[in-house]
């Protein structure tokens, strides 16, 4: 049984020498009757490869730059909107000031008015009395003639 299994290994060594001499025929056929058109198109893949990179970096580069372009942009309106957001508050706290410093001054104003009508009413008060009173004294003085004459 040796025999036979060693005589089948050299048979499969044999038959695996045979097939390797096939392959290396076929690929030296190959070789001659395809390998300019494998050639370029390695060439070409390769050319293909390279522009597909390069276009890459291309649209890489310009949206990068659009970015770039729109990042200011965005900043700018931004900017824009502080600074009308900052003129509004500034104008609502004039308008706040003015409100406040009208309100102050109309306030003022009625408490000279009133002052003036405490002091009028204060006034009136008095030369009423004063008239009450000098009324009294003449109707007194008037009485007591009456009763004189009387």
């Amino acid at each position: 049984m040796t025999m036979r299994t060693a005589g089948r290994t050299e048979h499969e060594a044999n038959a695996a020498r045979v097939d390797s001499a096939i392959t290396n025929s076929l690929e030296q056929v190959r070789d001659i009757l395809c390998g300019a058109q494998l050639r370029e198109l390695a060439r070409r893949l390769s050319h293909t490869d390279a522009q597909l990179a390069a276009q890459a970096e291309e649209l890489r580069s310009e949206a990068r730059r659009r970015l770039d372009v729109l990042e200011a942009h965005v900043r700018r309106e931004i900017e824009a909107l502080g600074a009308t957001v900052e003129a509004h508050r500034a104008a609502g706290a004039g308008a706040l000031g003015n409100v406040a410093r009208e309100s102050r001054d109309a306030l003022a104003a009625c408490e000279q008015r009133i002052q003036r009508l405490e002091d009028l009413v204060a006034r009136t008060h008095r030369e009423l009395r004063q008239q009450l009173l000098e009324q009294s004294k003449s109707f007194l003085d008037e009485t007591r003639r009456t009763r004189d004459e009387l």
